[in-house]
């Protein structure tokens, strides 16, 4: 479940990405532009792609509803001893949203400022690190998920939907931990959303070379 959040995630947070350049290439979004704002573009867009992949979750998360209400009755089935509680499939169904958003504004952004599928692969490391980091760190949370590592670890929002989704499968934490790194996503995902839209809103009308560091300040204060 863990490597199904990680692929997930990054498999439609790509797809934003193409889907950005896609329309860049077409100059659609300069028609749009005319109608709607910027963060309201990026928004519908990450919902809009999103919806494939929320709707494939739901179809797992009602299958695995359904190995942990009634279990695998055939005992010669290699599912017989496969046991989901509850609280994971809500688990995986919350932090797949929450993540598919916070790294989707990123992908997005990162669209924006390039002209075609080879110049993403080269810029997409931001938004990759951070996740691939998480996977890393889950063996250690996993064997010791109520220590300062993983506490901390699993509030960082970058990290949250690989590692707070451990520390609740392994040994669930106090209500109040997962609550907090709840809110602490949602807040990451808002703030990215507004530093995302600025530089979409530069980027997706901007052609040829990518930006470089000090190109993209100006970007943000133009967009500001």
């Amino acid at each position: 479940m863990v490597m199904l959040l990680y692929v997930n995630v990054l498999v439609y947070g790509f797809a934003v990405m193409r889907s950005v350049i896609e329309e860049k290439n077409s100059r659609i979004l300069e028609v749009l532009l005319s109608s709607a704002t910027a963060k309201q573009l990026l928004a519908g867009k990450i919902i809009g792609v999103g919806a494939v992949g929320l709707s494939q979750v739901t179809i797992w998360l009602a299958i695995a509803g359904a190995f942990s209400l009634i279990g695998v009755p055939s005992t010669g089935s290699a599912l017989a001893n496969v046991h989901i509680p509850a609280i994971g499939v809500v688990a995986f169904g919350v932090y797949f949203v929450l993540g598919y958003f916070m790294y989707s504004t990123m992908y997005a952004a990162l669209g924006s400022m390039v002209n075609s599928d080879q110049e993403a692969q080269q810029v997409q490391w931001p938004a990759m690190l951070p996740i691939i980091f998480a996977i890393v760190m889950a063996t250690p949370v996993l064997q010791h998920p109520n220590s300062q590592l993983a506490f901390w670890a699993s509030l960082f929002p970058f990290f949250t939907p690989i590692l707070m989704f451990v520390r609740i499968m392994a040994e669930t934490p106090p209500m109040w931990q997962i609550l907090l790194s709840i809110v602490l996503m949602l807040l990451t995902t808002w703030g990215l959303l507004g530093l995302s839209s600025r530089i979409y809103r530069v980027g997706i009308l901007m052609y040829g070379k990518r930006p470089t560091l000090p190109e993209l300040r100006k970007w943000l204060r133009y967009a500001g």
